[in-house]
């Protein structure tokens, strides 16, 4: 099967899915099991696809027809002027995000070395991408999901500029000590609500099938 041939199949299954755009879909998950950029995937079209890389992409092909976030699949997200890493320990940056990293960026022009905090960071795009514009600002970056921290640790571009600090928060359960620890648990992280309250709005109803049906909304 050429790679033409192979796009093509893809394309049609996911269609057949109810995969929204799913031409360009179906193109970004070919050109992540080639290794290819777009140019590349034009040119060499009429070669062969290879038997290794056909069985990945019908698989991939599957997991997204399910539902499964395409940056689920390909493990990465483009926000703000980055590429981020993106596992199911965090919730995926969204364009609208972007709006939250201006208004940041506004309310702290003309403020030399200002403080940031980016309270349940999650990927950390929102404190990284603030990072990365304001190299003077200290960043704070807190999360309940332990597993999110080296994630963001391993982002190219805190190699290059200042990184944020990572302060993991306690996990929910663990109880306040005294007053003071209550009044500091009321100010911690945000958290997602919980499905069944998100299910009888109206919000929950307009969303896309990917967030209602493999959203992990830690119940």
């Amino acid at each position: 099967m050429t790679i033409d041939a192979a796009l093509r199949r893809a394309a049609e299954a996911l269609t057949e899915a109810g995969v929204p755009d799913a031409p360009w879909q179906a193109e970004l998950l070919l050109r992540y099991v080639l290794r290819w950029d777009r140019a590349a995937l034009l040119a060499r079209g009429r070669e062969t696809l290879p038997g290794p890389e056909r069985t990945r992409l019908e698989a991939l092909v599957a997991e997204r027809a399910r539902r499964r976030p395409l940056q689920h699949l390909t493990g990465t997200q483009a926000f703000w002027r980055h590429e981020f890493l993106v596992t199911p320990d965090v919730l995926i940056p969204r364009p609208e995000t972007e709006v939250l990293v201006e208004a940041a960026l506004d309310i702290v022009r003309g403020r030399p070395a200002p403080v940031v905090v980016d309270v349940g960071t999650g990927s950390g795009c929102i404190a990284l991408s603030l990072a990365a514009e304001r190299p003077d600002a200290t960043v704070h970056a807190t999360s309940r999901v332990r597993s999110a921290i080296p994630l963001r640790r391993r982002r190219p571009a805190l190699r290059r500029r200042q990184s944020p600090h990572m302060l993991p928060v306690p996990q929910a359960g663990s109880g306040p000590r005294n007053n003071q620890d209550a009044g500091e648990r009321r100010r911690g992280p945000a958290q997602p609500p919980r499905r069944g309250r998100l299910a009888a709005t109206p919000e929950w109803r307009a969303a896309s099938r990917d967030v209602r049906h493999w959203k992990d909304w830690r119940t």
